[in-house]
């Protein structure tokens, strides 16, 4: 190959029907076994001429659908290793373009006769050398462009629309519409768990702030009270005019008091609130067959119930031990299979069982990131390799690291099963 590459998209001048000289030939015709080509058998002398004449015709058809086949496959791997640069390949100077400034060739290895896009596929199929030039070419070119092949190539260059789309296979569009369905509701069912993972997430920090505001204000009267245990009483009287003294001094006590009660009524509203929204945001969550409204203690309103700190203790602890982390791990998933999409279509490597396999991933990441709730339900943070991770993180990186947890689960009932076994 001296010259430049030639336009992979250029269809020869004078591709066409080929046309066979009928009995001028000088040598056996050729046809395909094992992507070689082979002399064909000759046939047989009592045979009818017009038995002789179909053979030998239908043999030239085939060769020639094989031909124009692999033709095709020559044209999607060059231009896919032209577009995508061979490995470790240099460029190559010495020539000047039309625009006097140095132009740069691939340098392709030898082999790739990249001549044959200008042959007619008959002129191929009638030439035995030819043909074992088209042969090697495609092999040496699918090298190159390996891992990907000549239907991911044509799959994802469907899926991304892109200039080698209108070359693709009916099949390969067909796929790639698959995938970009499917691409695209994962996107936003994708976004829609992020949502509710931060509204979650920022909907607890709210109650736990709630409710360490009203621990601090119960500590606060609690405290004034055990100094004063007729603190409550004296402050609700009317100040005695006769006895400024004791007034004065029980003053400011009394204001403390009034105020921490005044925001303790403000934070049980706000408590109240919350255990109301928490109640909405858990439709689907079964606390009604768990906690019954009848179980209440006697003499405590369903008001006081409502404002209760220990039922926002409740829901909270449901909400960090079993739902974020398996919304959490969810995300992982998602993140991990569109990191794993982005690889395939950057080296053209889609499959069509690719999404099938994402969602399986992504309901595995989902499972695996619940039950982490179920084993850790004592709150407190994981050491593992020196790291001190939460509940949260580590739900986040079950879900992304799917085979990782199922190594160390089958190597951890194989180990059971062997131990039992003696």
């Amino acid at each position: 190959m001296g010259g430049d590459v030639p336009n992979a998209d250029a269809a020869p001048e004078h591709l066409g029907p080929p046309k066979f000289s009928g009995g001028e030939e000088t040598e056996p015709p050729t046809r395909l076994a094992g992507r070689t080509a082979e002399p064909a058998a000759p046939h047989n002398a009592a045979q009818s001429p017009s038995t002789v004449s179909t053979a030998t015709s239908t043999s030239q058809s085939e060769t020639l659908s094989e031909v124009s086949g692999l033709l095709s496959e020559f044209r999607v791997l060059l231009r896919h290793v032209v577009d995508g640069g061979i490995p470790n390949a240099r460029p190559t100077g010495g020539q000047i373009g039309t625009a006097g400034q140095e132009k740069h060739l691939i340098p392709f290895p030898s082999g790739v006769h990249t001549e044959l896009l200008t042959r007619a596929p008959g002129e191929i199929a009638s030439d035995a050398t030819l043909l074992q030039q088209l042969y090697s070419s495609v092999a040496i070119l699918s090298g190159l462009a390996a891992p990907a092949t000549v239907s991911s190539i044509c799959l994802t260059s469907a899926f991304l629309h892109d200039r080698k789309n209108s070359n693709a296979p009916a099949e390969a569009k067909s796929a790639a519409r698959r995938l970009r369905r499917w691409a695209i509701t994962t996107v936003l069912l994708a976004l829609l768990v992020f949502i509710v993972t931060i509204m979650l997430f920022v909907h607890v920090d709210r109650g736990r702030r709630i409710v360490q505001q009203l621990e601090y204000q119960l500590v606060v009267t609690a405290i004034d009270q055990a100094r004063n245990p007729n603190l409550a009483a004296d402050c609700a009287k009317e100040p005695d005019a006769s006895d400024p003294q004791v007034g004065g001094n029980n003053q400011p006590v009394c204001e403390r008091l009034r105020d921490a009660l005044r925001r303790m009524r403000i934070v049980r509203t706000e408590l109240r609130a919350w255990n109301a929204v928490s109640d909405r945001l858990s439709f689907f969550w079964p606390k009604h067959w768990l906690y019954p409204h009848d179980a209440l203690p006697e003499r405590l309103r369903e008001e006081q119930w409502e404002a209760s700190e220990l039922r926002a203790s409740a829901i909270m602890a449901g909400f960090t031990g079993f739902v974020l982390p398996m919304l959490l791990g969810l995300l992982g998933a998602f993140t991990y299979v569109y990191r794993d999409i982005d690889r395939r279509v950057r080296t053209a490597t889609l499959l069509p069982v690719d999404g099938a396999h994402s969602t399986l991933r992504i309901l595995l990441g989902m499972t695996l990131g619940g039950l982490l709730g179920v084993i850790w339900t004592n709150g407190q943070p994981i050491q593992l390799e020196g790291v001190t991770l939460s509940l949260a993180v580590l739900a986040f990186f079950v879900g992304f690291g799917v085979e990782v947890v199922l190594r160390i689960l089958d190597s951890i009932v194989a180990r059971t099963a062997s131990a039992l076994q003696k």
